[in-house]
């Protein structure tokens, strides 16, 4: 493909504006979505490609946004945040690889990764600086570094999260010790966070994570019997040091963690415990079958404002249409995720470390309104697999056009 001079100017823009998206620089993400969407579109669209994915997504974009326009009414936010930023954010990701001949899936993901974390820290401090520290209050608050104003802890927690599902791939598949050095570092960011703001998706979906990340490497026909034999004594070890520090209260570990609103929360010593079940219940047993067109107007148990499924949050908000193409969607990514992580060209500690941070994203999107709560992080996945499919492309593996 030959490239013009203005094209190569456009396309250098292309990462250090995705690093600012990722970090909502000065509260701009959506301006600066809007930048990296007419580079690509406005300057680089002879170049552009579409697969089927991307038509499926496109047909999700505006049934979403049609249903948010008719039932909340029109606005440049919803318009950009709805109609466009879903589809777009997946062509983009499909097309850069193309157009960026430099860049890779993987390093671009990370980029994502670590954008969306550090705006995470930025946050925490904020709430530290705003509201102190205290474990056992049962006022779940953060504020956001950038906006200046209190957000809720489940949009502050999906800022950090895909970076820490990376980082238990990373110690899973990874032996470069800086690596691991820093992996760790970010789990225990994200776990002081994760007690401080009391949210349970985090640690739920890194438990996910870990056990897929233990089975798919046991199962891996390509791993080595000295090296399962050695990753399985890892492991064991690995919990058996756990659960002695648990038993014996090393250190206070135990008694203090009992201690915290987290864990009254965890274990539902709250009364909290069965609420995620009952309200899906009261979704798919109740009214919302008689919306299809959405409008929010499905009665949930307790009142709840969401459903805290983004697929069942999806429905009810859109309607029937955008849930069964962003299902189709998501059961076309499930695919895309296993071509990639079976691919030979990038190194294998790579693509499963990218593969099973999908899967930790994919079980925040299950237990939390991912699309409602924080929409910059529901367009991450998007990007993600749309550089997947894109790097199946070029390579031409198996792949759905």
């Amino acid at each position: 493909m030959k490239e013009t001079k203005l094209s190569i100017r456009c396309t250098d823009l292309f990462i250090p504006l995705m690093m600012l998206f990722a970090l909502d620089f000065f509260d701009l993400s959506g301006i600066i979505l809007s930048l990296l969407l007419l580079l690509l579109f406005g300057f680089c669209g002879k170049e552009v490609k579409l697969d089927r994915m991307a038509l499926l997504i496109l047909l999700f974009s505006a049934a979403y946004g049609l249903s948010i326009f008719y039932f909340e009414g029109v606005t440049v936010d919803a318009i950009i945040k709805y109609a466009i930023a879903p589809w777009g954010c997946y062509v983009l990701g499909f097309n850069i690889l193309r157009l960026k001949k430099d860049a890779s899936s993987i390093k671009i993901s990370k980029l994502l990764f670590i954008g969306f974390f550090i705006h995470g820290v930025l946050n925490l401090i904020a709430s530290v600086a705003q509201f102190g520290i205290n474990f056992n209050n049962n006022y779940r608050q953060a504020y956001d570094f950038w906006q200046g104003r209190i957000i809720s802890v489940t949009t502050a927690a999906l800022y950090y999260s895909p970076l820490v599902f990376y980082a238990i791939g990373v110690l899973l598949t990874q032996n470069i010790r800086k690596k691991k050095i820093f992996s760790v570092i970010v789990i225990l960011i994200s776990a002081f966070a994760t007690l401080l703001y009391q949210n349970r998706t985090l640690i739920l979906a890194a438990v996910i994570v870990l056990m897929g990340g233990i089975v798919s490497i046991l199962l891996d026909s390509s791993t080595t019997k000295k090296t399962k034999i050695s990753f399985l004594f890892g492991t064991g070890a690995a919990i058996g040091v756990i659960l002695v520090a648990w038993i014996t209260d090393l250190g206070g570990i135990r008694s203090f963690l009992q201690n915290t609103t987290f864990y009254a929360r965890l274990t539902g010593a709250n009364g909290e415990g069965q609420d995620r079940t009952k309200i899906w219940s009261s979704f798919i047993f109740g009214d919302a079958w008689k919306y299809p067109f959405g409008g929010n107007r499905a009665v949930l148990y307790k009142n709840k404002g969401y459903v805290h499924n983004t697929w069942l949050d999806i429905f009810r908000r859109g309607g029937i249409i955008p849930f069964i193409s962003f299902g189709l969607f998501t059961l076309l990514s499930v695919r895309t995720v296993f071509l990639y992580a079976k691919q030979s060209i990038i190194k294998s500690e790579d693509r499963h470390a990218l593969a099973f941070s999908m899967i930790g994203i994919a079980a925040m999107f299950f237990v939390e309104p991912v699309i409602e709560a924080n929409p910059y992080i529901f367009y991450l996945p998007l990007v993600v697999i749309g550089l997947m499919n894109g790097e199946l492309y070029i390579n031409r593996t198996e792949y759905l056009q």
